[in-house]
């Protein structure tokens, strides 16, 4: 029995991509893979191990297709790490020795070509490649050429397709180049690879992906997410599967092996590497993957010769009606041409996607698409979202956790269309945030195996609601997953107690105090408008003239920042973005409700219904219900005393506690700065002096007594005069410098003043200045993460509070950095710049400048805390130890963090000839959409 538990264990390293933790196996896939091996009853066998405890078991309901899984328990990882001595680890330790290819290719080949390497790889599994082995570099393209015939034999058209695509990369490639990388295929253990080599692929492919997909490249969805979309399919042998936009056939390789499946990706270098991961996966004859164009050419007929497709075949005929469609549609950009469809012009690709769908679902058929989150709530779908809605096609949404794909922060959701679905007049909201593996390091990744167990059922929890389309009606079909698990609370709405002041148009180039959400405030404590510091501006058109006492209230940012502006004869005007509520001061206490307003009910509530990825926005219609707790007007003003005084007492304490801080660090900096002042003057003169002296003696006494500088102390000493003369010129120059840097700092970051600065323009206006400089020791390429900060083809502006000087600065001091630490000579040295959305674990809302250089990497044990510590000196260009300190003080003035990545080490990007990378994060203070591209 033992013998067989190993088998089965053995099978897990096979028939999953995951680690031993993570692991998991269809029953039939598990009894199918060991049915040959085991000695005893595979069923028998999988209960004694279940008993065991080695492995836990999970069956599916009837009507979700009754699939059957296990998963390792603790002991079964165990026992495959220390009893049966099955290393999970072995997979990327084998891969990292292909990793050498990437230095092979560096410089030779374009990096979006890098994948013909999984071509060459394909080829070697079969042992294709063996005559390419014993040739000359001279004959390596003809020995691969006939490899590729030998492929085609093998693989009849799937075959002759990729080799006609990689033939056209490949006849561009030096003969050295593609000898070396056969070669390095041939290294490698052939027995390993042949056993492993699913697992081999999809790793060598992630780790191509990361390359392409940090700046460009196509989006990789997160295996996690794959394969819970394949799962929730729950497909039955013969079922016919179409997945249009099907990009790197992600879902394909998850699925059953007994359905029909027909893949479209109109990209070929996209199209060629699904194809590749199919054959990987062993899935050809009845797994169709064609270049095609979704739009243009949707559900095209599925061919059903070939032995594998009779046997499996349920329908008599081909249909173009599905039994299920599934995709990723991409999630920006206009359509191309003029597509009409149910409701008038389709404007999305989602929207393609799903009034296409549901017309070629079968009477049974299902639809589940990822989309972006904007498909929730968009007016541009409101029609199509009612159309499901009321015609109960609507089974599941599902909103995962923001930033679970690696080259977007843009965040996801499934959504699951179901012609046969259980639960008539009810959508199942799931709330999936919160399911995010553990220990996953830096990036996020969805725990499928329990969310996919979690949402089997239709009883509501606190991830998951069953919701009647009665309600969703009510909220105008907006399907934002957050607001249908809002809380109930006691209360009255804003709205009831709050009207909106309209306001007055303004005049054209009209001067005056325009307000802008920055400008509001955010304190209980402090909330009242000081327009005194608002200057006078040129008011837009679309703004709205404010006369009267109000409560202003920001609807697009992380809180509603309620700030009271009292009219005294001075008007302020307002953008649509903020709303002025006059309060019903008979009913609410104006100080009352700007203190529930910074409440965490109220905040809870902003959470539920706030729409947007980069820009959070609350609709006015939601905004009005939000519950505020109203007792009488007199305990009003009692709570609200209170409460001022224990914001006052609280305040106090801080001043306080800060006064003595800064009093302490006053008088420290004090002391250094008159200690450095004090040396500034003596130092200078000591640099002169020095110089002066090695002058006299050069110029006037060492021209007559040239032995003079060879004189030492002693014969027992080794440096000679003129060593001394060096050595004190040197020292002397560096203590002028270091006085010189620390007073240009005490006198230049803390004293720069802040202000809004839209940091995408400042960032590429850089990279532009800096790349037509002469003389320049780099290039820079600068990208942004356009599914985030490109909206209907504006750009979304992103403010952050800086200062122009210290920002050039810091970007001087990077590339200052790289210039003496990294670059190389006769080296065409680059900078890149790429700007996305922070999703890291925090409240707030950040923006990250990846800013990366190639050459050399820092040594291997250098930190992040040598980099910014004053003085500290690494590498073989050692510096003077202050770039690193002045970058870091230079982020913290801008109530920024950075971190540093090796991208030459594990963390870092495979195959890439970026060396370091700095990860840049600073707070948004405001965005502002519709802004020219």
């Amino acid at each position: 029995m033992k013998e067989d538990f190993e088998k089965i264990l053995q099978q897990f390293l096979k028939l999953s991509d995951d680690t031993p933790e993570t692991a998991e196996v269809e029953s039939d896939a598990l009894k199918f893979a060991t049915k040959e091996a085991l000695t005893g009853n595979f069923e028998k066998v999988i209960e004694e191990m279940r008993v065991a405890g080695i492995i836990t078991k999970l069956t599916l309901p009837a009507h979700k297709g009754g699939a059957t899984f296990y998963n390792l328990t603790p002991t079964g990882v165990r026992e495959l790490k220390e009893t049966y001595k099955i290393d999970f680890t072995a997979i990327p330790e084998f891969t990292r020795q292909l990793e050498k290819l990437y230095n092979i290719l560096r410089g030779s080949v374009d990096t979006s070509n890098y994948h013909f390497f999984l071509y060459l790889l394909s080829l070697q599994r079969y042992n294709f490649l063996d005559s390419a082995i014993n040739g000359s570099p001279r004959e390596v393209k003809g020995n691969i050429f006939n490899a590729a015939q030998q492929f085609e034999e093998n693989f009849g058209e799937s075959g002759k397709q990729l080799n006609d695509f990689y033939s056209l990369i490949i006849s561009r490639v030096d003969n050295r180049v593609l000898f070396d990388i056969i070669h390095l295929l041939n290294s490698v253990s052939q027995t390993f690879l042949k056993d492993h080599f699913t697992a081999i692929f999809e790793d060598l492919l992630d780790r191509y992906q990361r390359i392409q997909g940090r700046i460009g490249g196509e989006i990789m969805l997160p295996p996690e997410l794959s394969r819970f979309v394949s799962r929730l399919a729950n497909s039955t042998k013969g079922d016919h599967i179409y997945n249009p936009f099907g990009g790197l056939a992600s879902f394909a390789v998850y699925l059953k092996d007994d359905v029909i499946y027909s893949g479209q990706e109109i990209n070929q270098a996209t199209w060629a590497l699904g194809k590749l991961r199919l054959l990987a996966h062993d899935r050809n004859e009845n797994f169709n993957f064609s270049i095609g164009n979704s739009i243009f050419n949707w559900n095209p007929a599925v061919s059903t010769s070939g032995s594998l497709l009779k046997k499996i075949l349920k329908k008599t005929s081909p249909s173009k009606d599905n039994d299920l469609i599934i995709s990723n549609p991409p999630f920006s950009g206009k359509l191309p041409g003029n597509i009409q469809g149910r409701f008038g012009a389709i404007k999305t690709y989602e929207q393609f996607l799903l009034e296409k769908g549901i017309e070629n679902l079968s009477a049974s058929g299902k639809l589940i698409g990822i989309l972006s989150s904007g498909f929730l709530y968009r007016n541009v779908e409101e029609n199509l979202r009612q159309y499901l809605v009321e015609h109960d096609l609507l089974d599941t949404i599902i909103a995962f956790p923001d930033g679970l794909l690696r080259s977007t922060a843009i965040p996801v959701v499934a959504i699951v269309i179901n012609k046969n679905k259980l639960s008539k007049g009810f959508v199942k909201f799931v709330d999936a945030k919160n399911f995010i593996l553990p220990n996953a390091g830096k990036d996020k990744r969805l725990d499928d195996k329990k969310l996919l167990n979690a949402i089997v059922g239709e009883q509501d929890s606190e991830f998951l609601r069953m919701i009647p389309i009665d309600k969703i009606r009510r909220f105008n079909y907006d399907l934002t997953v957050g607001r249908y698990f809002r809380k109930t609370y006691e209360g009255v709405t804003l709205g009831e107690i709050g009207i909106t002041i309209p306001g007055q148009r303004t005049a054209d180039k009209e001067i005056g105090k325009l307000v802008r959400i920055r400008e509001l405030k955010d304190d209980p404590s402090d909330f009242e408008l000081d327009i005194s510091k608002i200057e006078d501006s040129e008011i837009p058109r679309q703004a709205l003239r404010i006369s009267e006492s109000c409560i202003l209230l920001a609807t697009r940012w992380r809180t509603l920042k309620p700030t009271y502006f009292n009219f005294t004869g001075i008007p302020i005007f307002i953008r649509p973005d903020t709303i002025a509520l006059k309060i019903d001061t008979s009913r609410c206490d104006e100080s009352y409700l700007i203190y529930e307003l910074h409440s965490k009910d109220v905040a809870d509530q902003v959470e539920s219904i706030k729409v947007g990825t980069l820009v959070p926005t609350v609709r006015r219609e939601d905004l009005f219900s939000i519950i505020i707790p109203l007792p009488g007007l007199d305990a009003q003003k009692v709570m609200a005393s209170q409460r001022r005084a224990l914001i006052a007492n609280e305040e106090k304490r801080k001043a306080n506690f800060s006064n003595e801080i800064h009093l302490l660090e006053n008088e420290i900096f004090e002391q250094n700065a008159h200690l450095r002042h004090t040396l500034a003057a003596p130092a200078s003169n000591l640099k002169d002096s020095i110089l002066n002296i090695r002058r006299i003696i050069m110029e006037k006494i060492a021209v007559q007594i040239p032995e003079l500088l060879l004189l030492k102390v002693s014969d027992k000493h080794n440096y000679t005069l003129q060593d001394y003369l060096s050595i004190s010129e040197r020292d002397a120059d560096k203590i002028v410098r270091a006085v010189s840097n620390q007073l240009k700092v005490d006198t230049g970051i803390d004293e720069k003043k802040l202000n809004p600065i839209e940091i995408i323009s400042f960032v590429e206006g850089y990279s532009n200045e800096y790349n037509d400089r002469l003389g320049k020791v780099c290039t820079i390429k600068f990208e942004i993460d356009e599914e985030v900060f490109i909206e209907d083809g504006q750009k979304i502006k992103t403010y952050i509070m800086g200062n122009d000087e210290l920002l050039r600065e810091l970007f001087d001091n990077l590339i200052d950095n790289a210039k003496k630490h990294a670059f190389q000579d006769q080296v065409d040295n680059r900078i890149e710049i790429y700007i996305m959305k922070s999703f890291d674990f925090n409240e707030n809302d950040e923006v990250q400048i990846l800013f990366s250089n190639t050459g050399k990497p820092f040594p291997e044990d250098f930190t992040i805390n040598d980099f910014v510590r004053k003085g500290a000196k690494s590498g073989e260009s050692k510096g003077d130890g202050f770039g690193g300190w002045y970058i870091n003080k230079i982020i913290k003035r801008l109530k920024g963090n950075f971190d540093i990545i090796d991208e030459t080490a594990g963390e870092g990007l495979p195959g890439t000839d970026l060396a370091t990378s700095f990860e840049i994060n600073f707070p948004i203070i405001e965005t502002e959409e519709n802004a020219d591209v």
